[in-house]
Formats: C-alpha cells, structure tokens, sequence
C-alpha cells in the first residue's frame, strides 16, 4: 500500500506534545505501508531522522500556512483586522499566501504517485493545499481550535478588536463542523470533541505515550509542571496557578517546591525563580530526575481542547497529576485512575497538600494510574489504530469503481 502524508513541520527531537502526535502518527501510517511524505518545513534535513523509512520527502515553505506580510499588518491593526474579518469568509487560521501552482502542484503529486491513502495532518494545510477528498484521504483535525480559541478570549482583559476575534472564532466553528463533508474520515483526538461533530466519518485516534518498563520513585515534598511555556494556555495556566493556589499550598506545607520545566517561560515566570520555593528550569531534555522526586504533577489549564500528553506522560511515570477540568479533559480519567479534579484555587490545593502530606496515598494512585495508562494509551496500541484506519479507508477507496481510475475532486478556491 503507498500512503501520502501530509504535516506541518515538528522539531527534532520531538518537544512538544502536538509534534509528539505528529511522529507517532507516521509511525502508524509506517505499518500500514510505503510512506511518502510532504512537510511544510523547508529544512527538513534538520529532522531527517524523523522521517526515517520514508519513501520520498517533499518539503514546501512553512509560510503558505501563515499570514503574507501584508494580512499581518492588516491583522495587527484594528481597522486591517475588520476588513480581515468581513472580506473572507475563512477563519484567520486558513487566511494564508494564495498560489494556484501549490494546488496544481499537489493534484499532479497525488495522481502520478497512484497513492491508496492521503492522511493529512491540521486543517490548515489541507486549506493551503486547495485540497478536499471524499474519497481515500483522512483529516487529523486533533482537537478543535475555536473551542480553545473562545476559551482564550473569554478569560482575556477587554481590548479594541476582541468582538471581531469573537466573529472569527464564529467562523472557525462553522468551517470546522464542514469537514466531515470534505474527507473520508475526520480525525479527533478524543470523544468528548467527536461528540461535538458526531458524523459516521469522524473516528477518534487518541494521543498516547510511551510507556517505561520500570520506573524508580523517590517523591519527596515537589510538585512538578511541565509543559510548553510558549504556548499561552499554559503560560496563563502556571501563572495563575503560582498567584492564587501557589500560597494556599504553602501556607499548610511550607517547605514545599515546584519545579517548573517548559521552553520559553515569560518574563513574569523567570522573575519568579527562587522565590518562594519556585524553580524554573526552562526546557529539560532528561525528566526522568524530577519525574523520579515528584509527589504529583501539576495541570492547571484555564483554557485548552483535545487532550494533554503531559497528563499521559506524568501517569506513565507514576506521578498522580491534580489538574482542572479543562487540563484533563478529554481523557476520561477519573481520581481512582490518579487525577484528581478542581476548578476552584481552594480545591487543587487541597488536593496537591493531601499528596504530599500523605506520600503512600501519592505512591498508590501513581502505580493506578501507571496500570490504565498502559492499557488504554501506548502508542503501540494507537500506532494499530491508526493503520487499521488507514486500511479500511484505501479498502473503501477501491471498491468504488466510478473513483478507482479518476482524480479526486480538488477545491482549487485558493484564493483569499
């Protein structure tokens, strides 16, 4: 079987959890049959151990999916952003560079290379691409984005253009529920977001982790976050959580420390170094020390969709996690399994000093949620499922006549 697939591009090594999917996602495509691959990453011999095993590698510029220089002044300014949102009917994410030749480009790749399955990764680059495919090409829309980006604009300070980021989010809601119509399968990374668009051809792959063969736990008196800082979910997330649950927590146990790893902390975070028990490492390449110390993990998330890796990854190592609602959504994971939920700044500290005041009870729900996280999100066990897929897809594929000799049809509307 010869199997096409289409990213965005992910640093090597893999960092953060969305290109963490990405990767696993080819190694599942991999035992499905002969990959190919198309990356919008124009130095992609920087990630060539990535794409290890891969039939052929096209890399195209990363700028067809972002704003041209003229859509980011307009963007940048009130009047500019306006017109942005009144003279498309595209969310901001899919306004990008328009070019025919990508489009023509893409169809002349697809029909000469005689491929079973097309998986594209994100919405936003099947929109790039000018290309829709009922047929025998699979969507991984991971997790929704207007269900973040509504959560983002509901907790932010008022500001000038805030009601047209409202419009958009509007309109990235309607684009996203259209998808369904465009492709084969529509993936989604949880069922908590494929009940939001329950279509037959919506299909859950979930987000997974590795799972160590053994694990040494020493958990002293630590929390631990880790995520990426740069990503605003997470940075608005830490920072509330070290301004109004931080010292409730300290109040009752006050030798206590957090250990804060993630790239590209903000200026607010890294003045917070060495102060009050805060240690904030930035990126860590080996967590296997704080993993290994850490009475719980922490994910305070105050806004987000799909499912965070870091909850699965935590559990993995047997670390229990106390998390919001938002930060475990998705997971289906429960306090018997090792997470424990509150929304409110009383309830997670409760929860963080019950943990470290009481280390068998966090040694207990680790090992728990170690035991679930191995039966249900190996990525071994999603690296099948996702090849499964992609056979019962290209197996569909074929068995229509009127499609086995034609083109797919292709949405050349490029044009912004």
């Amino acid at each position: 079987m010869r199997i096409l697939f289409v990213t965005p591009g992910f640093d090597w090594p893999l960092r953060e959890g969305g290109h963490i999917r990405l990767w696993n996602t080819l190694q599942g495509l991999q035992k499905a049959g002969s990959v190919d691959v198309v990356v919008f990453q124009p130095d992609a011999d920087s990630t060539r151990e990535a794409f290890r095993g891969c039939r052929q590698v096209f890399s195209l510029s990363d700028r067809w999916l972002q704003f041209t220089e003229d859509q980011q002044r307009a963007y940048d300014s009130t009047v500019g952003r306006l017109r942005l949102v009144l003279g498309t009917t595209r969310p901001f994410r899919y306004v990008g560079p328009a070019n025919r030749s990508l489009a023509k480009w893409f169809d002349n790749l697809v029909h000469k290379g005689g491929y079973d399955a097309i998986w594209i990764a994100r919405a936003v680059t099947a929109v790039a691409l000018g290309w829709r495919d009922p047929a025998r090409t699979i969507l991984d829309g991971d997790n929704f984005d207007y269900v973040l980006l509504y959560q983002l604009l509901r907790n932010s300070p008022w500001y000038g253009s805030k009601v047209l980021n409202y419009l958009d989010v509007l309109k990235m809601a309607f684009w996203e529920r259209q998808l369904p119509r465009w492709f084969a399968r529509v993936v989604r990374c949880s069922e908590d977001d494929r009940r939001r668009v329950p279509n037959r051809n919506v299909v859950v792959v979930p987000n997974g982790t590795s799972i160590p063969s053994a694990v040494e736990r020493e958990p002293t008196q630590r929390l631990l976050f880790v995520g990426a800082l740069g990503y605003e979910p997470n940075r608005v997330g830490m920072e509330w959580f070290l301004k109004e649950v931080w010292p409730r927590i300290r109040q009752t146990v006050p030798q206590v420390e957090i250990d804060v790893v993630g790239g590209k902390p903000s200026p607010w975070l890294r003045s917070c170094h060495g102060k009050d028990g805060i240690r904030v490492h930035g990126y860590v390449e080996d967590l296997s020390t704080v993993w290994k110390t850490a009475a719980l993990s922490v994910v305070p998330l105050l806004a987000g969709s799909g499912t965070r890796l870091k909850i699965l990854e935590s559990l993995a190592e047997g670390v229990p996690v106390v998390s919001t609602q938002i930060g475990a959504s998705g997971l289906q994971l429960t306090a018997q399994d090792g997470v424990l939920l509150a929304d409110e700044p009383a309830g997670l500290a409760a929860h963080c000093t019950e943990l470290l005041l009481h280390p068998h009870k966090s040694q207990a729900l680790g090992e728990q949620g170690r035991e679930v996280v191995a039966a249900r999100y190996a990525w071994e066990k999603i690296h099948e499922r996702i090849a499964t897929l992609v056979r019962e897809v290209a197996s569909g594929a074929r068995a229509r006549p009127q499609q086995k000799h034609s083109r797919p049809k292709v949405d050349r509307r490029v044009s912004v």
